[in-house]
């Protein structure tokens, strides 16, 4: 097994492309984050994501990416020598990992790996799954209509993102992020409103791949749950993804949270894996 680690992000995205396209929707997260960052020609940036691979044979067998303050993405095979030398070589020589997501199984075979090489405890924060939809099948019933989200409502986005994050990833957002974000997606066209006289909930489409599309970001605030809202924004936004050329889009769910496993599934999405999300915790020292 040979670890290559990368700098330029260009160079990298062509060298795992090909690889992580033959699952687009297993490896949605890396390849979309890699395709914007190869976008926006991250090699210039002032904070170098981590990016290596573990080859053997000249054939790729584990993908590794990590921004700034994220966890680290694994994609690849349930490879056991492959994630033991990625978790050797991370423990030795690596950045500093807070967390890993990955398909259950690679993650976990990480985790372990890791958290016996650094004395770090290895937490599972999230349990998600992975869905797919090809079609449409309901479009709810709600009141109102999907648009796109326009400079007047990039405030009540900064909330919601806010809220969002607080509630389902359990992060702390500052005012200012949460603005730059919901400018930023704004401008780009990407978050979309369900308005029933006025903004009422959000959804937002991300991480492009070649034949498929990610809707994320999606939020209802309290107040306004239970009228069928979110439902029908995700079902508009998946038709609007899907009558724009995607052949699929792509979502993650926590599985926690039934509630929203239930809506998805109404609307047409389907499993297609499950995914963990691990912290890495020093030990307390016991007295």
């Amino acid at each position: 097994m040979n670890i290559i680690e990368y700098e330029n992000v260009r160079s990298f995205f062509n060298a795992v492309e090909p690889f992580l396209s033959g699952d687009e929707v297993v490896h949605n997260l890396p390849l979309g984050l890699l395709a914007s960052l190869a976008g926006r020609d991250a090699t210039g940036a002032d904070e170098q994501p981590y990016m290596a691979l573990v080859e053997e044979n000249g054939a790729v067998q584990l993908v590794l990416l990590m921004t700034s303050g994220q966890n680290l993405i694994l994609a690849g095979e349930n490879h056991p020598e492959a994630l033991a030398a990625a978790a050797d070589h991370l423990s030795a020589n690596g950045p500093d990992i807070p967390g890993v997501i990955g398909v259950a199984d690679l993650a976990e075979a990480f985790a372990d790996r890791f958290s016996l090489r650094t004395g770090l405890e290895a937490t599972v924060r999230m349990r998600q799954r992975i869905y797919r939809l090809d079609r449409v099948e309901t479009m709810g019933n709600a009141s109102g209509f999907l648009r796109v989200a326009t400079e007047d409502d990039v405030e009540i986005i900064g909330r919601w993102l806010i809220d969002f994050e607080k509630e389902a990833l359990g992060l702390s957002t500052s005012e200012e992020e949460a603005r730059i974000r919901a400018e930023r997606g704004v401008k780009d066209g990407s978050i979309h409103i369900w308005d029933d006289g006025g903004p009422v909930s959000m959804a937002k489409r991300s991480r492009p791949t070649r034949r498929g599309i990610v809707i994320n970001m999606v939020y209802t605030p309290p107040e306004r749950r239970g009228r069928g809202y979110a439902t029908s924004g995700v079902a508009a936004l998946s038709q609007k993804c899907l009558d724009d050329g995607y052949d699929f889009c792509s979502l993650y769910t926590d599985l926690n949270n039934p509630t929203s496993n239930g809506i998805y599934q109404k609307i047409g999405y389907r499993p297609v894996a499950d995914s963990l999300v691990y912290a890495f915790d020093r030990k307390p020292i016991l007295k």
